[in-house]
C-alpha cells in the first residue's frame, strides 16, 4: 500500500512540476523539469517499466544539452545518439517484443530527434507516438502510463501551438 501511494504521490508531483515548468520562460524551465522527470524517473524505476525509464533519460540529455552554451553540433549528435542507444538497450534486453513497446520506441527516438532539430512537428509526432504508447499501457494495466498519457497530450497540443503560430513581425514588418 505504501509503494502505489508513494508511487502516486511521485507521479502527481512530477507531472505538476513538469506542466508547470513548460509554461515558465525558457530560462527557467531546468530546475522544474529535472525535478518532475526525476520523480517520474523514481516511479518508473519502482515499476520495473524500462522504456519509461529510457524517456526519462532521454529528456535528461536533452535538457543538460539545452543548458550548454553553444556547442551545436554536440546539441544535434549527442541526443540522436543517445536515442540509438535507448532503442539498442530496449532491444537487447527484450523490451521490444510487441507493436506497442515498437510504438513507445519509435516515440522515444523521434522525441531524441527533436532534441536534435527543434521543430515543433518532430515533438508533435514524439508526444503522439509516446502518447498512443502510454495509452496502451494504460489498457494493458500500467496505471503509471496514465502520468506519462497526460504529458504527452500536453506535450503534443504545446507543439501544436508552436507548429501553427503566427511569426511575430518585426519592427522593420510593422512600419516602426
Amino acid at each position: 500500500m505504501f509503494e502505489v501511494v508513494l508511487v502516486l504521490l511521485l507521479g502527481t508531483f512530477g507531472m505538476g512540476v513538469i506542466c508547470y515548468g513548460i509554461r515558465l520562460p525558457l530560462e527557467k524551465q531546468f530546475w522544474p523539469i529535472f525535478w518532475g522527470a526525476s520523480a517520474l524517473t523514481v516511479i518508473a524505476v519502482i515499476n520495473r517499466h524500462w522504456t519509461f525509464v529510457a524517456l526519462e533519460v532521454v529528456l535528461f540529455i536533452g535538457l543538460f544539452l539545452g543548458e550548454l552554451k553553444g556547442r551545436q553540433r554536440l546539441k544535434f549528435f549527442v541526443p540522436l545518439a543517445s536515442g540509438v542507444v535507448a532503442l539498442i538497450v530496449l532491444y537487447y534486453f527484450g523490451q521490444l517484443n510487441t507493436l506497442d513497446s515498437w510504438i513507445g520506441a519509435a516515440g522515444l527516438f523521434v522525441l531524441a530527434l527533436g532534441f536534435a532539430v527543434k521543430h515543433p512537428m518532430i515533438y508533435f509526432l514524439g508526444s503522439v507516438l509516446l502518447l498512443v504508447y502510454s495509452v496502451f499501457g494504460i489498457i494493458a494495466g500500467v496505471w503509471i502510463a496514465g502520468f506519462w498519457a497526460v504529458l504527452n497530450a500536453v506535450f503534443a497540443v504545446l507543439a501544436l501551438k508552436l507548429l501553427f503560430a503566427k511569426p511575430a513581425k518585426s519592427a522593420a514588418q510593422s512600419g516602426a
